[in-house]
């Protein structure tokens, strides 16, 4: 035990926040201010946990009436262990095979099952704020809604500590038979990529399992059985995730022997779960992590006319553009985090369209758009405010220096000034979330079907706003990039530095909207002209910011 608390102490510290200093003289105010950074994190988020406290209050009503509320925190419940299985499936893989530091632990004293249980520990506590942000509003909910017992507490505050186990333990007992027993463990990239899409399908498809589960439950019988019972739709469920049934129970039953005998069945699925992953963690985990240490390459002969084109020379901003993009794409945790919009847009709509219902539904809408200039101003905010969230919580510009890691030498000695090097990483990131903003966009047309002169603006003011998102960002990480990092994931997933800038960017679009908020009686082409020249205007400044202080600092990064 006591080598696993210090493995895991050890994780946490080397996982990193690119805030702290190794410098004694620094210690006390690096401290205060990682404190103001997990306060500023908070506070940019309660929005956002606000939002999903409404929805989820409004659904507890239909339930209610039902007589079935307590579906709604087995549906929580599911979804919260549905990100965290498909977010681990990724960090499993990283973090325990892939890391930089394997070929330093290997040799030390550890057994197996205490290098893996450090490293789930350390992923674990990572996994509880993607927890926190759905699980509290649901208690919250409930709460409000119920007025329940002291045991409601007791047993939520368990709840909220297991979640996210049962869902990385499955992760990871997958995973370890694979890197085990495949040659992909020596294929980094083809891995990840491949568990990547293997992830996203498995989401799309219990999303649309899901929906066929709640189309059987429409049938008169099935209504009149859930209708007969109190809660009975809990067990109607069909779930992979054994402990979300006796989480639900625990929670809806609290104040009675039931919920305590679902306590303690919970407590048994955790210690069979744990029981499982160490035993596999003693048989395969040495071998596969030994075997991810080798490396594999490709022998190609190619012509002489092959090999003058590989040679071509370029534009010193052509060829960085491109070096930044097979940075991306060649780096799968990159691309999933970076680029991961361009993926999840069109696959999330999927569902949506296949909703035969939605068009005819969304027709009324579209007329009142058509016909009311307030009712387009309206849905030009409303775009304005989706693009604004969109690109500010995307990492491609929040992490374009700290993805260059120990290799930032290389940016640092070759002969192309810093602005030119800069301006490639906006470039790439500008990209990435444009074309995410424009099927966003297209998505929005097609369902809607704005008139052209609607459309056009809602274009030019996503595209503006992409980009000044974009170079706030950039802005940001080279005033404090997070070179020091063991995987890749720790560069993307946490750092800190695209909050920061989504904090910017969110209060200074939002005050950029204002004064369309009080020109909404002007009419529409007032409202365009304004927002534009806003959104002109401040891109400009940023850019200057970025132009000449940027520059600087990414001068001054050792």
């Amino acid at each position: 035990m006591h080598n696993i608390l210090l493995l895991t102490k050890v994780f946490l510290k080397t996982g990193g926040n690119s805030f702290a200093s190794d410098s004694n003289k620094k210690k006390k105010s690096a401290k205060i201010g990682n404190g103001l950074m997990y306060l500023l994190i908070c506070i940019c988020f309660l929005p956002l946990i606000g939002l999903i406290f409404t929805l989820l209050n409004n659904v507890y009503g239909s339930f209610k009436a039902l007589n079935q509320e307590g579906y709604l925190m087995t549906f929580v419940l599911s979804s919260v262990s549905m990100v965290i299985f498909i977010f681990s499936m990724f960090s499993i893989a990283s973090i325990l095979f892939f890391s930089k530091d394997i070929e330093y632990l290997l040799p030390m004293p550890f057994k197996a099952r205490e290098i893996t249980i450090a490293k789930f520990l350390y992923i674990l506590f990572g996994e509880y704020l993607i927890s926190a942000f759905i699980l509290i509003p649901a208690y919250a909910v409930w709460i409000i809604n119920s007025n329940p017992g002291v045991m409601f507490y007791v047993a939520a505050v368990i709840v909220f500590l297991v979640t996210p186990i049962v869902p990385i333990l499955l992760s990871a007992i997958i995973i370890m038979p694979i890197m085990r027993f495949s040659g992909l463990v020596k294929h980094k990239d083809a891995f990840t990529i491949v568990g990547s899409f293997i992830g996203i399908g498995f989401g799309v498809g219990i999303n649309i399992f899901t929906q066929s589960v709640g189309k059987n439950a429409n049938s008169p019988e099935a209504l009149q059985n859930i209708l007969q019972s109190k809660n009975e739709l809990i067990n109607s469920i069909a779930t992979i995730f054994v402990n979300v049934k006796s989480s639900t129970k625990a929670i809806v039953l609290s104040g009675s022997s039931e919920g305590i005998i679902n306590l303690l069945i919970l407590f048994v699925i955790i210690v069979a779960a744990l029981g499982i992953y160490m035993v596999l963690s003693d048989a395969l985990y040495l071998k596969g992590a030994m075997s991810s240490s080798g490396s594999v390459s490709k022998k190609k002969k190619i012509s002489s006319e092959q090999f003058e084109k590989s040679t071509d020379t370029n534009s010193p901003l052509i060829a960085l553009v491109k070096r930044e993009i097979k940075i991306i794409l060649r780096t799968p945790v990159y691309l999933m985090n970076c680029g991961s919009t361009v993926l999840l847009v069109p696959i999330c709509c999927i569902p949506v369209f296949l909703s035969g219902n939605l068009f005819s539904q969304l027709g009324g809408l579209a007329s009142t758009i058509a016909s009311s200039e307030g009712a387009q101003i309206i849905t030009l905010m409303i775009i304005y405010a989706i693009s604004a969230f969109t690109v500010a919580v995307a990492p491609a510009s929040g992490t374009a220096i700290s993805r260059e890691g120990s290799s930032i030498y290389v940016s640092k000695y070759i002969p192309v000034d810093y602005k030119k090097q800069l301006d490639a990483k906006l470039i790439v990131s500008f990209s990435i979330s444009a074309i995410s903003l424009i099927l966003i966009l297209a998505i929005v047309e097609i369902l809607l079907k704005l008139n052209a002169i609607l459309f056009i603006a809602s274009l030019l003011i996503t595209l503006l706003i992409s980009s000044f998102a974009s170079i706030v960002a950039l802005l940001i990480d080279v005033m404090k990039p997070k070179l020091s990092w063991n995987t890749e994931e720790q560069a993307v997933k946490q750092n800190f530095n695209p909050f920061f800038a989504f904090a910017i960017s969110a209060v200074i679009l939002a005050l950029g909207i204002l004064p369309t908020i009080l020109l909404i009686d002007k009419g529409l082409w007032i409202n365009i002209l304004v927002i534009l020249a806003i959104l002109a205007a401040i891109n400009v400044a940023a850019y200057y910011v970025l132009s000449n202080y940027g520059v600087k600092r990414f001068a001054s990064i050792e």
